[in-house]
């Protein structure tokens, strides 16, 4: 179980990194097997006071069929801006501060 766990996040990590990096080529995506497997799927956005909702979706497979699906949403506080300076501007960018996000698998 912690073995199907772990291949979920790391495919969810993949798809986070891909994302990232613009110049990489076309991959296909990973098929995933669903037998008696656990998906988290990890979803931000801001609001327009700057608090960010985060949304995680967990998916429960059992005999490769959807068995189970839970939503959780929480609200983080806005934690300020950072100046940053952009190769493609000439002046300094102010640009809202990002959480990290890490899982810990036990």
């Amino acid at each position: 179980m912690k073995k199907l766990l772990l291949l979920a996040l790391a495919f969810i990590f993949a798809g986070l990194f891909y994302a990232c990096d613009q110049e990489a080529p076309p991959t296909e995506k990973p098929k995933i097997v669903h037998e008696n497997s656990i998906e988290y799927y990890v979803e931000t956005s801001r609001l327009s006071d700057g608090r960010v909702v985060i949304k995680t979706t967990q998916d429960i497979y059992l005999k490769s069929v959807l068995s189970k699906t839970t939503v959780k949403y929480d609200t983080l506080p806005f934690i300020g801006t950072e100046i940053v300076k952009l190769e493609s501007a000439e002046k300094d960018t102010v640009i809202a501060k990002e959480y990290d996000i890490y899982f810990t698998l036990k």
